[in-house]
């Protein structure tokens, strides 16, 4: 890895757009004599530059000691968050709410008492508006530490509202922490463990959900209380596989921008997340139809929304949408011919233009196996397959390792490789128990595996036959409908039984002509 990916710096400057670079260059400018600075210079090299290289640096900039290279680089790091912090004072209402916040501490220490507790209270009014329950306690702590402190001639009639405003938001911050903690740890639980895979599983997580869950009156509560409360509730719905519940609570989270609409903008990022989360509730309670609306929805949400995206916003909007336009070739079977982002994908996985975190890539690798499973690819299948297998993911993401591995004994099977399946099963048998999801799809699916060596020609169609007809019943099981959501095994089997390709047997079973 170059030294430029991992100098701070260099990767603020790689993500700055070009208008902001622009701004950047105005912005250290409006003192005359601006480009003679050593850190203005230093920009426009570090811009330029493919690869860091001190050497160079030093060339380009003579004046320049080795010495003072890192107060330098120190000044420029901070000279650009400065520029972006006022670019964006107007869009971030964070950052335009702790500006006023600042100016009334400057206002105070000039004894100006009354000027600064207006600038507060445009503060307060500003927090209040875009629901910054913790900004919003740091100007009311301020305005006490004023009246408190100095006769303003406002004292009497503030004190107790004051008092009764603090009380009041202390309980709503309380009640919003306890919410916000229930969401992350149920999100945490699920990116660990993946969906409940038995009776045992769901009552834990069901106590767990149950007993962190503070008593709520849904109608008094403010947009992060329902936001947090409505997310809670699609992670626990999510991991019990009550996908009806999924659904509900992950539209409600979308209508709750309809309630509050000034929270899209400083919560886009939330907003893409619900709406993602619609689709995926969609696609996993096979409501297919429903599923393609939406994604041209979202295919077209930030037309709706009227405002460009931020970085951030982008990425997480451009991983959203790759899953899903993946999940379309899922739902309509078109494996020959899949959406076009689909080798797209594959490009930034080549090139690492996305650097993902382990979750979305694990996801992307198993979706993108599973489509090539589908078209018939088995040795590019087994390429992102090994990404999972391959590397140790301890405690995270464990029902798609899981699930890999099977997928890759299959494969294997495909090819032919039954020697190596035989041999394969025993340590994939293992790693289930070790991750302590074996369950009875898997114990059907290894037993079959296992015993396929020993099958000749005349009779291999009925052992098919047998094994759909066993994991049909299992399916019927509570807690055992996991594995289909991992695999079409059905229609895998359909297409030996009946020897046709995959994805005839898919558009078969889904009914597509």
């Amino acid at each position: 890895m170059s030294k430029r990916k991992k100098d701070k710096l260099l990767l603020l400057i790689d993500s700055m757009t070009p208008s902001e670079k622009r701004s950047f260059k105005l912005f250290v400018n409006r003192v005359k004599g601006g480009k003679e600075k050593l850190f203005v210079q230093l920009f426009d090299i570090l811009d330029k530059m493919e690869n860091y290289d001190e050497e160079k640096i030093f060339k380009k900039i003579p004046d320049l000691k080795k010495r003072q290279l890192s107060n330098v680089k120190s000044n420029l790091y901070t000279q650009i968050l400065t520029c972006l912090r006022q670019l964006y004072r107007h869009q971030m209402s964070e950052i335009s709410i702790r500006e006023q916040q600042d100016f009334a501490k400057v206002l105070y220490s000039k004894g100006l008492y009354k000027s600064s507790l207006e600038m507060l209270e445009r503060s307060r009014k500003q927090a209040e508006q875009n629901q910054k329950h913790f900004l919003l306690l740091d100007s009311i702590m301020f305005e006490k530490k004023i009246e408190s402190q100095h006769v303003t001639g406002s004292m009497y009639p503030k004190a107790d509202q004051l008092a009764i405003y603090t009380r009041e938001l202390m309980g709503e911050l309380a009640l919003m922490n306890q919410l916000s903690n229930l969401s992350l740890m149920l999100y945490g639980l699920y990116l660990k463990r993946g969906y409940a895979k038995n009776k045992e599983d769901k009552e834990e997580i069901t106590h767990f959900f149950e007993s962190n869950k503070p008593i709520v009156n849904v109608g008094k509560l403010g947009f992060y209380q329902k936001l947090y409360l409505f997310q809670s509730y699609v992670w626990y719905n999510l991991m019990i596989h009550d996908f009806a519940g999924y659904f509900k609570f992950a539209k409600k989270w979308v209508e709750l921008f309809a309630e509050y609409p000034l929270m899209i903008q400083p919560e886009t990022t939330s907003f893409i997340k619900a709406n993602y989360n619609v689709m995926n509730a969609l696609f996993l309670a096979d409501k297919n139809d429903k599923f393609l609306e939406q994604l041209k929805v979202f295919e077209g949400i930030e037309d709706q929304l009227k405002t460009p995206f931020s970085k951030n916003e982008q990425s997480t909007f451009d991983t959203f949408l790759y899953i899903h336009q993946i999940n379309s070739v899922f739902v309509k079977a078109n494996y020959t011919d899949p959406h076009p982002n689909f080798k797209y994908v594959i490009k930034l996985f080549k090139t690492n233009a996305k650097k993902w975190d382990l979750n979305r890539s694990l996801v992307f690798y198993y979706k993108i196996a599973c489509v090539y499973f589908g078209r018939g690819e088995y040795y590019q299948c087994i390429e992102y397959l090994n990404k999972i297998s391959n590397e140790s993911h301890p405690e995270f993401k464990e029902d798609i390792q899981c699930f890999a591995r099977i997928l890759n004994l299959v494969v294997h099977y495909e090819l032919g490789n039954l020697e190596l399946v035989y041999y394969q099963v025993r340590n994939v048998y293992r790693f289930l128990m070790k991750m302590k999801d074996i369950n009875l799809f898997q114990k059907e699916i290894l037993r079959f595996i296992r015993r396929t060596p020993n099958m000749n020609n005349q009779t291999i169609k009925k052992d098919f036959v047998n094994l759909k007809t066993t994991l049909l019943e299992i399916k019927k099981l509570p807690y055992e409908q996991r594995p289909f959501l991992y695999f079409d095994i059905i229609s895998w089997l359909d297409s030996k039984i009946d020897e046709v390709s995959m994805v005839e047997a898919i558009k078969r079973n889904k009914g597509i002509a």
